[in-house]
């Protein structure tokens, strides 16, 4: 049991550093995985979803190894979130038939959690959005997944709405990505290519502008998806992140996987992204 323990973590550690988790993710996710093996005594092939229950139980009532207390809410998010990473590869890699962690509704404990908006919540704002502007900003922020300052910095030959590609050529960090559009996005960009080009004939440095024709701020942006999401009569209030914390979590519950959607943000490390990786179902 111990020799195979030490192999499959091993692979376990090969396969979080492939897909970009910095080298401290690396280490926490491999050691919370550890421990659980060391707490069950069972194969990663034999492994129940009562297993896992009974794990998630005493990890509320462990004593810290170093002074009184014990762990944290945010630390025993830590410990379930490492164990789903590591049956999601097992399972993708046919280790392991059924997933244990699949249908456990397992309260998350760290607090102060931001929750993604609902498929029914992001199609409530896009009805309420009438004008071409406010369209291709969701768009942007919820289909494309941009950040603010990545939205607002946009050129219109940025954004090619017939090859289906957005170019983010100043993301953070100084990093260039290339965004794919969805047919709906890219027919709606296009749209808003037309108006802006009917607007302002001589051209416009920014792709988004604000009702005096000039370049939209982030702070109006940000003053934007707030009054669509008070238009739509949603209970909470609407922030371009909270958009793009919305895309990434639907795309990684309709299975994309936690690399491509990496990628997609244009995040550095994978452990950023895990940070969106709800397991409650988000209105799908």
């Amino acid at each position: 049991m111990e020799q195979l323990q030490t192999g499959t973590l091993a692979g376990f550690r090969d396969y979080l550093c492939a897909v970009g988790y910095s080298g401290g993710s690396v280490q926490t996710l491999w050691s919370c995985t550890r421990a659980f093996f060391d707490y069950r005594g069972k194969a990663p092939a034999s492994t129940t979803p009562a297993d896992i229950l009974a794990f998630y139980e005493h990890l509320q009532v462990c004593p810290l190894r170093r002074g009184e207390g014990v762990l944290s809410g945010k630390m025993v998010d830590h410990y379930l979130y490492s164990l789903r990473v590591f049956f999601d590869w097992q399972q993708a890699v046919g280790l392991v038939l059924a997933h244990p962690m699949s249908g456990l509704q397992l309260r998350r404990l760290g607090g102060g959690q931001r929750l993604p908006l609902s498929v029914a919540e992001i199609t409530a704002l896009f009805d309420v959005a009438h004008h071409e502007r406010e369209q291709a900003a969701l768009h942007l922020l919820y289909s494309c997944g941009l950040r603010r300052s990545e939205a607002v910095l946009l050129g219109p030959g940025d954004v090619w709405p017939e090859r289906g590609v957005l170019y983010v050529r100043r993301g953070k960090g100084a990093r260039r990505r290339v965004v794919p559009l969805a047919s709906r996005a890219a027919a709606s960009l296009g749209t808003y290519l037309r108006w802006l080009a009917v607007l302002l004939p001589g051209g416009s440095p920014r792709l988004l502008v604000g009702s005096r024709a000039q370049a939209m701020t982030g702070d109006r942006l940000c003053e934007l998806v707030k009054e669509l999401g008070e238009r739509a009569e949603l209970e909470t209030v609407v922030t371009p992140h909270r958009l793009r914390h919305s895309i990434a979590t639907h795309l990684l519950a309709r299975g994309m996987s936690l690399e491509q959607v990496r990628d997609f943000l244009g995040h550095r490390h994978a452990d950023t992204t895990q940070l969106y990786a709800h397991p409650q179902n988000p209105g799908l």
